[in-house]
């Protein structure tokens, strides 16, 4: 049983990632018999590991490309089989693992800049 979760632990990043930061599709992909439920169960339970969390975060790109994935997501309309719902998900998700999104920087301002050339 401890091997079969170390296995579990071990894929569950690429395939998180792989799913478009879904939990509960990645669990499926690996554990394909499983029921929904115990999917969605099972993937958020593995999803909350501080060292599955690390690993997702290793995996993701870095800030420069993670800045035009979002610029595309915002100005791109979902493609089948993804909701705006999903893509909103999928950009909170990998904006908090890129720790941009935590308690500690809530009450912080964030400065946006517009240059305008003539």
């Amino acid at each position: 049983m401890k091997r079969n979760r170390e296995f579990l632990e071990k894929v569950f990043p690429v395939a998180y990632i792989q799913q478009g930061l879904n939990a509960t599709r990645a669990y499926k992909q690996i554990k394909c018999a499983a029921s929904y439920e115990t999917a969605r169960v099972e993937g958020s339970r593995i999803l909350a590991k501080p060292a599955i969390q690390r690993r997702i975060q290793e995996l993701l790109p870095d800030d420069g490309v993670e800045a035009g994935v979002i610029r595309d997501a915002l100005y791109t309309k979902p493609f089948k089989g993804i909701s705006w719902a999903e893509k909103h998900k999928f950009l909170e998700t990998s904006l908090k693992l890129k720790g941009y999104m935590t308690a500690e920087r809530a009450d912080n301002d964030t400065n946006i800049g517009i240059i305008i050339e003539r």
